[in-house]
């Protein structure tokens, strides 16, 4: 697909929507202008950003919310179907699933933690609209890096896996990948716990991404997204008539040294970096319900509905 249209309509349309961050605005405020990194300007781009524009000024929670609010906490799960296989080294029961036909001309791979998963569906969309085969390995509450010191994720016990667990299913999720021989490889991260870890972090990663290389692949690092303030469908069950109470703010939703840890670390092995923020933020607040939609399934993950009505902008921003 064209990575830009020309169309000075669409251009005009886009800058009438988004307002440029005055000399005192904060440091995130940039993230959420929408450029080439976000699949902009394009039609798809277009439509994006009028709905939320106009969801920052909405306050009533529309009646057709999809999906319904009691509906959204269980709104995070990958496609079904597939083609199901437990990696070489078995340490979790997410195991690699492949959709569509081996003849496609081109296979894509989706690669990362639950936020890897809450864009699943919307990637397998892009692969049946494009003809692609499409391969998913995801693990809860493991950072896609070599770096044992910044995991488990957000340092959670119970069940969740232990570092060296979490390095184990890298490994072997990188074995997977390589040899499914992917065209592309899209990467989704989550939190990154913090900013003391970020240099620590970003070396891991870049690691992995230099596993994945290979003649001809391309590297796709998806932008984590804005995380809200609190939970978006019990805050939206409480205010009906007053959805704008359930927005956070962009500087509160935004942490600038994570965008940044994970644009430099994919740049530094030529790959790409995909900015998501102005999809789901304006210049200036998030929120909680975009158009009919309910954004986020808790804080911190977008519902799989919500994410696969992006499919056309994901797919300009992409390049799929």
């Amino acid at each position: 697909m064209s990575k830009r249209l020309t169309s000075l309509v669409c251009a005009g349309a886009i800058a009438a929507l988004v307002a440029l961050p005055g000399p005192a605005a904060a440091s995130t405020s940039s993230y959420a202008t929408p450029t080439a990194s976000s699949g902009c300007p394009s039609t798809a781009c277009t439509a994006v950003l009028q709905a939320v524009a106009a969801a920052v000024r909405t306050n009533n929670v529309p009646s057709n919310l999809t999906p319904a609010l009691q509906n959204a906490p269980a709104d995070l799960n990958p496609p079904a179907g597939g083609t199901c296989k437990a990696l070489a080294t078995p340490v979790s029961n997410q195991t690699p699933c492949v959709f569509g036909s081996s003849a496609a001309p081109e296979r894509v791979v989706l690669f990362g933690d639950s936020h890897g998963e809450q864009w699943s569906k919307a990637f397998a969309s892009v692969a049946q609209k494009q003809g692609y085969e499409f391969g998913l390995v995801y693990r809860d509450a493991c950072y896609v890096t070599m770096t044992d010191a910044s995991l488990p994720e957000h340092g959670e016990s119970g069940n969740s896996p232990t570092g060296a667990q979490c390095q184990k299913w890298v490994n072997a999720a990188i074995a997977w990948i390589n040899q499914f021989h992917p065209q592309v490889v899209v990467f989704a991260e989550g939190d990154k716990g913090g900013a003391a870890i970020q240099r620590t972090f970003s070396k891991g990663l870049v690691e992995v991404f230099k596993k994945l290389q290979a003649p001809g692949r391309r590297l796709v690092m998806l932008g984590d997204i804005p995380q809200l303030e609190q939970n978006g469908p019990i805050c939206l069950a409480a205010h009906l008539s007053s959805a704008s109470v359930c927005a956070t703010s962009l500087s509160g939703a935004v942490a600038s040294y994570e965008v940044k840890t994970l644009e430099s670390a994919v740049k530094q092995v030529g790959g790409t970096y995909v900015n998501v923020i102005p999809w789901l933020c304006t210049s200036t607040k998030c929120p909680a319900v975009i158009g009919n939609y309910e954004v986020y399934q808790n804080q911190e993950h977008l519902t799989s509905t919500y994410a696969e009505s992006l499919t056309p902008i994901l797919m300009q921003a992409t390049g799929l």
